[in-house]
């Protein structure tokens, strides 16, 4: 005789519990036409998040669920936000009561630069993890729902962070100098120097620069860090006295955290002198941008003498002129600014001056423009009528896909299928699906994809 037998099912699982002791998401179960004041992240305006301690296991209990806005379906989304002042490998293990997405996010350069190191999804009452290597910097742990439909407000998820242990140390400071400048007497220089803020105890630092020579300084200038920032910074010296050519000045930069001297770091570089020009400049300095170089400087003499803004790509290459003859009848403060500059590109200017009818010029001066980052920097005007214009940036070059979806996750227009240089680029849309069809009024996602990177910005359209 054949005999079945059939194991009993496992009973369904109890109701999710927060552990002892874990950090409350402190939000307010979300509703029809709820806004998220409490931990939105970059889906706030403006941007809030829940800020979590460092610890060996940091446990997160929080609820989530999906619920309608303006007409539309939308999911409670939970941005947790991290300082790590160390390398850490960050694990963000999460179980909720509904099918869950989860994420470990890089937010060191802002919403807009933001970029995903681990993206994951569970199913009901089913626990999964996230990882990601990080080094210092600011950081997103994120949750919600999968979907956008039928998980109700005040659903419950518990989340564990580890890997973000606490630093054994209060500090660390690390300042680094510029490379070896050649100088001429009556002359200003920008020096840059790079400040890092390894530490969590600080946050302000004094920095004070003095040659051992006597041309100039001492100065002195304070700085602010976050904890894990590291930043460039600019300090105009002057040589207020002619030098002999090649003679060496020692100048020495030393920083120290304020209010706590025993945070302090130093180095040092060498000014060479070339020679004195007859033309006394100070206040010399170039800022870099976004695309531009920003070159001002001020003539001891007022008004009379005739300048031109000199660039090159290389320190001693060939400098061509990248202003019109600038003259002034009055004051000492000259100005211009240098546009269409690529990314991450390191250029060298000098300031030119006619003396009988002969171009001289000032020592050289050398700027690195800032990256660019993978971002959405602007979509105005938005909300639109039907007319508005899509800024953004890649960091490398290659395609570039730009496209426009709404609620269902439907493609219904395609901005943008080209190849770019990296920079910064433009696209305008006009309210219409592919087709030519002018589209509803309502909540549509922006998608830029580069790279293997994809980044979407909300649109609302009104009529």
């Amino acid at each position: 005789m054949l005999e079945l037998s059939r194991d009993a099912c496992p009973p369904p699982p109890g109701p999710l519990v927060c552990p002892p002791g874990a950090i409350s998401d402190n939000e307010p179960a979300c509703a029809d036409e709820y806004v998220d004041n409490t931990n939105g992240g970059c889906n706030s305006d403006p941007n809030v998040f829940t800020n979590l301690p460092c610890g060996t296991d940091v446990a997160v209990c929080g609820t989530y669920g999906n619920y309608l806005f303006q007409g539309g379906q939308y999911r409670d989304t939970d941005w947790y936000q991290i300082t790590v002042t160390q390398n850490e490998t960050l694990t963000w293990c999460v179980e909720g009561e509904a099918p869950t997405l989860a994420a470990i996010l890089d937010g060191t350069g802002g919403c807009a630069g933001l970029s995903a190191l681990d993206v994951q999804v569970g199913n009901t009452r089913q626990q999964f993890c996230c990882t990601a290597n990080v080094g210092p910097g600011t950081y997103w742990l994120f949750v919600s729902t999968q979907g956008f439909t039928g998980v109700p407000c005040g659903s419950k998820y518990v989340a564990h962070l580890t890997g973000h242990n606490c630093p054994n140390q209060c500090h660390a400071l690390a300042i680094q100098c510029p490379e070896d400048h050649p100088a001429i007497g009556y002359a200003g220089y920008n020096l840059p120097f790079a400040l890092c803020n390894v530490g969590t105890c600080a946050d302000s630092f004094r920095v004070s620069i003095a040659d051992l020579y006597g041309w100039g300084g001492p100065l002195h200038t304070t700085v602010f860090l976050n904890p894990g920032q590291c930043d460039t910074f600019y300090v105009n010296f002057v040589v207020p006295v002619p030098c002999d050519p090649g003679t060496l000045n020692i100048v020495k930069f030393i920083a120290s955290a304020v209010g706590d001297p025993s945070v302090i770091d130093s180095c040092q570089t060498r000014l060479i002198c070339t020679g004195t020009t007859p033309v006394q400049f100070s206040d010399l300095s170039a800022e870099p941008g976004r695309g531009t170089v920003d070159v001002s400087w001020q003539a001891a003499i007022e008004g009379g003498t005739v300048f031109r803004v000199f660039r090159s790509g290389l320190r001693f290459g060939d400098y061509q002129p990248v202003s019109e003859e600038i003259q002034k009848t009055t004051g000492r403060t000259y100005h211009f600014v240098d546009q269409g500059l690529k990314p991450s590109t390191e250029y060298f200017y000098k300031i030119g001056y006619l003396e009988s009818s002969k171009w001289r010029y000032s020592e050289m001066f050398r700027v690195i423009t800032p990256a660019a980052v993978f971002a959405i920097n602007r979509i105005a005007p938005n909300p639109t009528s039907g007319f508005t214009r899509i800024d953004y940036e890649i960091p490398r070059g290659g395609q570039v896909n730009l496209d426009l979806f709404n609620l269902q996750g439907e493609k219904v227009r395609r901005l943008l299928d080209v190849r770019k240089e990296a920079g910064s680029g433009s696209a305008t849309w006009d309210g219409r699906n592919d087709r030519g069809e002018s589209l509803p009024a309502g909540a549509y996602f922006m998608r830029l994809v580069a790279d293997g990177r994809m980044l979407t910005r909300r649109i609302v359209i009104i009529h």
